[in-house]
């Protein structure tokens, strides 16, 4: 019995720890991307660096102020996005990595790959 109970404890200071440890912005995306249905090991290079999809989805989106480029920018560029892949990478982009910038993306885009929404 005793042994049961320092597992259980130990299990219990382990879940402790890791509820406490704060995810970064980026590592809510890809959770948040993934949970809604796009392949998180996408990416691309753009200028010879390496961005990740996130970051290029809220640079188009401040760049143009508009999150259809963004969207337009994922599902013609040198990785394979389909359109809501790419709706739904935007959305999560600009809620947890650009928030400044959620405004102008759309509610629906957020599950667009479970629920798709008409074309852009």
């Amino acid at each position: 019995m005793n042994g049961i109970l320092r597992a259980l404890a130990g299990v219990t200071a382990a879940a402790t720890i890791c509820a406490c440890t704060p995810a970064t912005p980026s590592d809510r995306f890809y959770k948040d991307a993934a949970a809604h249905g796009v392949p998180t090991n996408k990416s691309m290079v753009t200028n010879g660096l390496r961005q990740n999809m996130g970051e290029a989805a809220c640079s188009h989106i401040r760049d143009a102020k508009d999150p259809v480029a963004a969207v337009t920018y994922l599902t013609t560029g040198a990785i394979p996005f389909t359109e809501n892949e790419a709706k739904v990478t935007t959305y999560w982009a600009a809620k947890d990595l650009c928030p400044d910038q959620i405004g102008l993306v759309k509610d629906s885009w957020k599950d667009a790959v479970n629920n798709p929404s008409p074309s852009v």
